[in-house]
């Protein structure tokens, strides 16, 4: 359901330019054959998008939307199961029954528990110094102030103007069952 002031703009497609007439709307036709540069321009001003399966960072309007939230703006959902790897790191072919599976975990998820194990997580993380061990390995690091990034469902535009770094305000669906830390510099 769309927040009573949001208005959709339209539909860009990634992969080809032979787009449904309904697509045809003023924002689709100002995109048309832009370059990321000229599509960050376009973009700039608008607050939420939507990524469908299949975008990624290779295709100009999903570039240009990063650039977008990168400089502060924006925030996006992304449908993010086309490219999903099994525990072996093999690519899981996408059909109707593993798209079923997506739906009813997309749907059937109990956002409030996830964030609530997220928060417990971080806390915990943020307590001391963390020691992560296996046969020849042992990795002991203390995540201090760094950004910890929840991928708990919440897209709303509070969360992304509290947001400390790209992936913050980009929220994938379904969730994430971890939580993610940032190493490296704040930006």
């Amino acid at each position: 359901m769309l927040n009573p002031g949001a208005a959709y703009l339209g539909t860009i497609n990634v992969d080809t330019t032979q787009w449904p007439g309904d697509w045809n709307t003023p924002l689709v036709q100002a995109t048309r054959g832009k370059s990321k540069e000229e599509l960050t321009k376009i973009l700039d001003s608008l607050d939420l998008g939507i990524m469908l399966p299949g975008a990624s960072p290779a295709n100009a309007p999903y570039a240009a939307w990063q650039e977008v939230m990168k400089k502060g703006n924006g925030r996006a959902i992304h449908f993010h199961w086309a490219g999903a790897n099994d525990i072996n790191s093999k690519p899981i072919p996408m059909d109707a029954t593993t798209g079923k599976i997506y739906e009813q975990v997309i749907l059937g998820t109990d956002y409030s528990a996830l964030s609530k194990i997220q928060d417990d997580f971080e806390s915990a993380l943020r307590k001391d110094v963390v020691t992560i061990s296996a046969p020849g390995t042992k990795l002991t690091f203390k995540i201090g102030d760094r950004p910890v990034t929840k991928q708990d469902g919440d897209a709303s535009r509070e969360r992304s103007m509290k947001a400390r770094n790209l992936i913050d305000r980009e929220v994938e669906l379904p969730c994430r069952c971890d939580t993610r830390v940032a190493i490296g510099r704040n930006r």
